[in-house]
Order: C-alpha cells, then sequence, then structure tokens
C-alpha cells in the first residue's frame, strides 16, 4: 500500500512495484489507507509523512494499536517504510521507530530493493 498525497510520487511508486510483481494499492492520505486496511491486509505500507487530514505519524500510531482493524487482520501487522521530504519536521516521530526512512528525492533501485528485502525477511 503506498501512502502519498502527491499523485506522482505514489503512482510512479505504484507503477514501479508493480513492475516488480507487487500487488499495489494507493492511498492520498492515512484516512485512505485506513480505509483500505478494513478492507484487507497489507504486507508493506509505504507511507508519506506529512499529509492532510491523517498524516504518517497518526496512520502509524493506529496500525500499532490495531484497535481500528478487523480481528482477522489482526495477526499480521504491515511493515512500514516512511517516506519524507523533511525529516527534520519530524524528528521526534522519526528517533521513536526502527522502521525505515526514504529521505525525498529517492532513487526507485532504492525503493525496490528496500521493498524486496522488508519483504522476505522473517518478521
Amino acid at each position: 500500500l503506498v501512502v502519498d498525497d502527491d499523485d506522482e510520487i505514489r503512482e510512479m511508486l505504484a507503477t514501479a512495484l508493480g513492475e516488480d510483481g507487487h500487488e499495489v494499492d494507493g492511498a492520498r492520505d492515512g484516512g485512505e489507507a485506513l480505509a483500505l486496511l478494513e478492507q484487507r491486509p497489507y504486507d508493506l505500507v509505504l507511507s508519506d509523512l506529512h499529509m492532510p487530514r491523517v498524516d504518517g505519524p497518526s496512520l502509524y500510531e493506529t496500525l500499532r494499536t490495531r484497535h481500528h482493524f478487523p480481528v482477522r487482520f489482526a495477526t499480521k501487522l504491515p511493515r512500514v517504510i516512511f517516506m519524507t521530504g523533511s525529516p527534520a519536521e519530524h524528528a521526534e516521530f522519526l528517533r521513536g521507530t526502527t522502521d525505515p526512512i526514504l529521505e525525498k528525492p529517492f532513487a526507485l533501485r532504492v525503493v525496490r530493493k528496500m521493498v524486496r528485502v522488508l519483504l522476505t525477511a522473517t518478521p
């Protein structure tokens, strides 16, 4: 699941990851992402941090507390990769997580490798 309010970035990532054989959905913000997560489980969420309505940190908190999702999905939380163009703006939040961070602009080869590594790693 790619979550970013920038249409070009969201579509570029969805296309590239789809070419790598991944099934990819997109959401414009954390609110749309939460609605999609209500419908089906995802193995991985690539989320921008700065978005309208529900931002990346709020989405992450909901993912970690699991109270928002159907019980049938509660056994497996998706892995998360954060994306940001302004890490200083989110420094406090980023210090509190061990999930990977991609600084914008990023190279697609880096994203593809990070996704591959996370999806093949043992939880």
